[in-house]
């Protein structure tokens, strides 16, 4: 026909039309055409054809198909697919590694068994966060920062090349009780408690770590038949071991003013660890005390003190007795020695000091030519109540690291050049009945935190530079009986509330003269005992 029919044929044409028909058929014919048709349709089919085409088509199609081929194709596409595939490409995991990362994970591991080798060849560059459930066959080359917080749980089996800055934590085991009946085939690491009555029939076969702390009875019916290997070690440490581990100590308390030669730390520290003839080991419980006051010796001149100045030679017996007899300065209230300072005798005593057992509660000097200035390691000596430099020369300001020592109940430096405001952390001293700070070059005010202190009997400010108003909070003192406060700055008015205070006996202030006069303090004579 010229045109094609305005309907479809109710069956198929033997031969294919020339042109397609107007409209597609509802359904598909029964039975493909043998030949396609001359143009393809617009849109897919609805089904599948029953058998693939014989040949591929000679160009992509512009969209993927709808449904998966039911088998792969035989060389891969040139571009990936327009989503990932639902199960992986192989069944098992390949024998050489992929060149390029996969996404996700295989569907089974490479090995059923774990690995002889280590994952890596080397240590990795930064730590792990999580500890290794066992220790590596080697040490790293890198010492860690900081030391762990826990102990390892066995020990090493061999030394570590070089020494620990400072010394472990448990000391090591107290000697045993008595003697052994025969002498031990190595030395033991320390002396029995009690001597042995008589030597030991036969020599050990090294030398004791430590000497004994008193000569033998009697010596020996036979000299050693050879020299010892090596020299006895006090401390358990060579010198070299115990300069480094007591630096170390030294400098997390003073920092790095230890290394600055000629400060009062530098001498206190090379006296402690070369000249000290006491030559304190790094455990002992007062070595920090013992430094401390070394270091408040050179810190405040004590060279030149009146009485009680270091022997000029630490290692000589006439120097030291010399110096002992040229000290006479006793503590008030209590036992105390009267050797000279930095002698080998223990700190206990050293003239112008009290302790309590083993530990420094009280120094006291009096018109003793104290100068020089206070130094921050006097805030080591924890166990200390009295704090006591009388008309000395003491100048600068009063460290404020002083208000870290909780025991103290006194503090006297008047008569004194100290400069600078009461440190605040004064305030917090709960147990200070005593603060003696008149005749200096004192500035600032009175803090308010002043009625915390309520074991405070004595308050004496006067003959300083004080400025500002007298705070109210002074009549929470409840045991007050002195306070004195003229001849400074102050202005305003007595506070009622320090007036009230009932067991106040002394009150000056400057409430003599007119009013208008610079530091004037109002205060009528039913308050304040003497105006000046």
């Amino acid at each position: 026909t010229a045109l094609p029919t305005p309907l479809p044929s109710p069956v198929p044409t033997p031969v294919p039309t020339s042109s397609p028909t107007l409209s597609p058929t509802m359904i598909p014919t029964p039975i493909p055409t043998s030949e396609p048709t001359i143009s393809p349709t617009n849109e897919p089919t609805f089904q599948p054809t029953a058998l693939p085409t014989p040949l591929p088509s000679p160009v992509p199609t512009p969209l993927p198909t709808i449904s998966p081929t039911m088998i792969p194709t035989p060389t891969p596409t040139s571009v990936p697919t327009i989503s990932p595939t639902n199960e992986p490409t192989t069944l098992s995991p390949t024998s050489l590694p992929t060149p390029l990362t996969t996404f996700s994970p295989t569907i089974a591991p490479t090995t059923t068994l774990p690995t002889t080798e280590p994952m890596t060849p080397s240590p990795t560059d930064v730590p792990t966060r999580l500890p290794t459930s066992s220790p590596t066959p080697v040490p790293t080359l890198i010492i860690s920062p900081s030391p762990s917080k826990e102990p390892t749980g066995p020990p090493t089996m061999l030394p570590t090349p070089i020494p620990i800055p400072l010394p472990t934590i448990p000391v090591t085991p107290a000697p045993t009780r008595a003697p052994t009946p025969r002498p031990t085939p190595p030395p033991t690491s320390s002396p029995t408690v009690p001597r042995t009555s008589q030597p030991t029939p036969n020599p050990t076969q090294s030398p004791t770590k430590n000497p004994t702390t008193t000569p033998s009875i009697s010596p020996t019916d036979l000299p050693s038949s050879f020299p010892s290997s090596s020299p006895t070690q006090l401390c358990n440490l060579d010198p070299d071991e115990r300069m480094m581990v007591m630096n170390g100590i030294l400098a997390t308390i003073s920092g790095d003013t230890v290394n600055v030669t000629g400060s009062p730390q530098n001498l206190a520290s090379n006296w402690i660890i070369n000249q000290d003839s006491a030559y304190i080991c790094p455990q002992d419980p007062t070595m920090v005390q013992r430094y401390s006051l070394a270091v408040f010796y050179y810190a405040t001149e004590g060279d030149d003190w009146r009485e009680c100045s270091a022997p000029s030679d630490f290692s000589d017996a006439d120097s030291i007795a010399e110096a002992n007899a040229d000290c006479t300065v006793e503590v008030s209230e209590g036992d105390g020695g009267t050797d000279a300072w930095l002698t080998p005798s223990s700190e206990c005593q050293w003239g112008g000091t009290r302790c309590d057992g083993d530990f420094i509660e009280k120094i006291e000097f009096e018109d003793n030519e104290v100068a020089g200035s206070l130094p921050t390691e006097t805030s080591r000596l924890n166990q200390l109540k009295y704090l006591v430099l009388e008309e000395g020369f003491l100048s600068g300001t009063i460290p404020p690291e002083i208000g870290d020592l909780a025991r103290l109940e006194v503090i006297d430096l008047n008569f004194n050049i100290l400069r600078g405001p009461i440190p605040t952390n004064f305030y917090r001293l709960n147990r200070l009945q005593q603060l003696d700070l008149n005749d200096n070059e004192l500035t600032g005010s009175i803090n308010t935190n002043i009625g915390r202190l309520q074991s405070m009997t004595f308050f004496q400010v006067e003959n300083n530079q004080m400025t500002g108003d007298i705070p109210s909070e002074m009549g929470k003192l409840a045991l007050l009986e002195v306070a004195t406060l003229n001849n400074n700055d102050f202005m305003g008015t007595m506070p009622q509330e320090l007036c009230d205070v009932s067991t106040l006996d002394v009150l000056t202030a400057d409430c003599m003269g007119p009013s208008s006069s610079p530091g004037y303090v109002e205060c009528d004579s039913d308050c304040c005992t003497q105006c000046f």
